[in-house]
């Protein structure tokens, strides 16, 4: 089951909806009575974090929930989650002098993590007034795709926890390709969950 965090934001029912078309089970969280106890009852096989009005300190519950499950449940930030995730783990946001509310980007990406196979450049759809400096990242969050024209930081991933930030809407019919990106996070989800069930594997003979 994905557990849907909803920053009271009007795109939520539109991300759980293409959550839904991919086949998964979707749990919704109000992220104001978002708690550690609360997350841990669904049991989540992963945590999206929906985008939504303010900035990360206006949402400290769900700073905390990145920094106490991102190590073991997979996350997806989307725009104010990308904004939380680099909250969770150091700064990283400044104010975005272009407004881009309801406005389309084309995105250059690295073509690994969740854009792999997809088209060089990307378009995608977006929602917000500020974004994450490339220059001020926590060092554990590397920057995977940037805006064209002016080089603003699109996406994210942990450096070693299965964290990844969406500057954009994936959700949108303005983003291309935006059903294989959520598809492409809930693959990685699914491996990781796998290999932790797994466990250590033991080398034969030894």
């Amino acid at each position: 089951m994905i557990l849907l965090i909803d920053h009271e934001d009007s795109f939520t029912q539109n991300l759980s909806g293409a959550l839904a078309v991919l086949g998964e089970d979707i749990g919704i969280l109000d992220a104001k009575a978002a708690t550690l106890s609360k997350v841990e009852r669904f049991d989540p096989s992963a945590i999206i974090l929906s985008s939504g009005p303010g900035s990360p300190e206006d949402w400290p519950e769900s700073i905390e929930i990145v920094r106490e499950f991102g190590a073991e449940i997979p996350i997806l930030g989307v725009s104010l989650g990308q904004l939380i995730i680099a909250a969770a783990y150091g700064e990283g946001k400044s104010r975005h002098t272009q407004i881009r509310h309801g406005k389309p980007a084309m995105v250059r990406h690295k073509r690994g993590g969740l854009f792999a196979y997809l088209p060089q450049p990307l378009r995608v759809m977006c929602c917000h007034s500020a974004a994450l400096d490339e220059g001020a990242l926590p060092e554990v969050l590397h920057a995977d795709a940037y805006s064209m024209d002016d080089n603003t930081v699109m996406a994210v991933r942990h450096d070693r926890h299965p964290v990844y930030g969406l500057m954009f809407h994936p959700e949108s019919v303005g983003t291309e390709k935006g059903e294989r990106l959520l598809a492409a996070f809930l693959e990685e989800a699914k491996a990781f969950n796998e290999q932790k069930t797994a466990g250590p594997q033991r080398i034969p003979g030894l």
